[in-house]
């Protein structure tokens, strides 16, 4: 997510929208991931299930899980019947 995982309830809304669980990861994912392509360039990672290993190991996550979703669906079907007209 990287900047956005300083928006609590960006975060907890794309949840609970999608019905999907949010993880956010490190706010610094650009450069960490920068890092990552260049530790596997030098041949210190060998793969991309190894650097994420790496980075799940080494950075805490934050999860959002979907919830009042009927409230999202009953939302999203009054946007739709405002479109309609």
């Amino acid at each position: 997510v990287g900047g956005g995982i300083k928006n609590r309830m960006l975060n907890q809304f794309t949840a609970n929208v999608l019905k999907k669980p949010v993880i956010c990861g490190p706010i610094e994912a650009t450069a960490i991931g920068n890092l990552m392509v260049q530790a596997m360039a030098l041949g210190e990672v060998k793969n991309q299930g190894e650097m994420r290993q790496i980075v799940k190991e080494s950075f805490p996550t934050e999860d959002y899980m979907p919830e009042n979703t009927d409230t999202w669906d009953d939302a999203y079907i009054r946007y739709l019947k405002i479109q309609n007209k």
